[in-house]
């Protein structure tokens, strides 16, 4: 996978946690479970190889 190569929600995810700084706020905002959030932040952090 390259850089660049994640979807409009994996962004949204990503802003919505940094905002909240919680993975449950992100998923209750968003309508998914925290596992969903986690592994959405799991991903952009293997790709962009950058961790929090």
């Amino acid at each position: 996978m390259r850089a660049f190569d994640f979807d409009l929600k994996s962004l949204q995810v990503f802003v919505i946690a940094a905002q909240t700084g919680s993975m449950t706020e992100t998923a209750r905002r968003l309508g998914l479970t925290q596992s969903s959030v986690s592994q959405t932040l799991s991903m952009l952090e293997k790709i962009s190889r950058w961790s929090c």
